[in-house]
């Protein structure tokens, strides 16, 4: 799984949205949104869009970044150690 639809997927549930609901927030389909939380498909969006969603979702953009950033290192880490 992303950890893009990981975050969303935490999020929405700790504000208990449907994905309609939430989908309706950031402004795109529910099937999109299911897509993304369940790692079929990776969110590709412009900047503007991610300082929107973090906005609408009264979360700090450095700290969504930072999040990732350290997720995906851990991942990367969990490949490497398999090698």
């Amino acid at each position: 799984m992303n950890t893009m639809g990981e975050l969303l997927f935490v999020e929405r549930k700790v504000r208990h949205m449907t994905q309609k609901e939430m989908a309706a927030c950031l402004g795109v389909s529910n099937a999109t949104l299911s897509k993304w939380e369940n790692g079929t498909r990776q969110p590709y969006i412009s900047m503007y869009d991610f300082f929107r969603w973090c906005e609408k979702l009264e979360l700090h953009p450095g700290g969504i970044i930072t999040y990732l950033f350290k997720e995906v290192a851990k991942r990367e880490k969990k490949k490497g150690d398999k090698v």
